[in-house]
């Protein structure tokens, strides 16, 4: 028996919707034309993200020195522990957005993220800062792949412009971040 074709069927990447995902679990159907106040919204997240990474960078003489690290100690932290995490769990925060729900993995992330992120404020040597530092980035990492697939969800299928606008628009705080953050240091 063949099956009537149904809108049901085309995949969700082809008509940019979620709509059968999130019929599913009692959420309606995203809108049809992307919210700009959300691509907003991401943007600032991305905007303070890029903060909380070019920071310990800016700051790394007054960290050392606070802490009493050593130069190795520091590229620990600021490379390995926190680059390290931030690449292996971007890939699995992804994946676990297509298993439980970007909005739960961004919110989940969000708050590791804030959490750590003040732990790490807190720090009073560097085992302290080198088991908070591999958390933030755990934190941080979920935002791109999270805030990408929303986007793309979000926005029409009809139109091959709007997808790489609102990309755009969500990742607009990275450069002009960078800059700012040479001002400091």
């Amino acid at each position: 028996r063949v099956a009537a074709w149904s809108e049901s069927m085309v995949p969700t990447a082809w008509t940019g919707t979620n709509a059968p995902r999130a019929q599913s679990r009692g959420v309606t159907a995203p809108p049809d034309r992307i919210s700009l106040k959300l691509v907003l919204f991401f943007l600032l997240l991305h905007i303070v993200n890029q903060i909380d990474r070019q920071l310990v960078a800016a700051f790394a003489g007054d960290i050392m020195r606070d802490l009493d690290l050593s130069r190795s100690q520091f590229a620990l932290i600021a490379g390995l522990a926190f680059s390290g995490v931030y690449a292996f769990t971007s890939v699995a925060a992804g994946l676990l957005a297509d298993r439980l729900g970007r909005v739960r993995v961004l919110t989940s992330g969000v708050a590791v993220w804030s959490l750590f992120t003040a732990l790490a404020g807190l720090a009073q040597g560097f085992w302290t800062m080198l088991a908070a530092r591999p958390l933030v980035a755990a934190g941080e990492a979920t935002l791109v792949p999270t805030a990408s697939n929303i986007i793309l969800a979000r926005t029409p299928a009809r139109t091959a412009f709007e997808y790489p606008r609102s990309q755009g628009r969500h990742r607009a705080g990275v450069e002009p971040d960078a800059a700012l953050s040479e001002i400091r240091g």
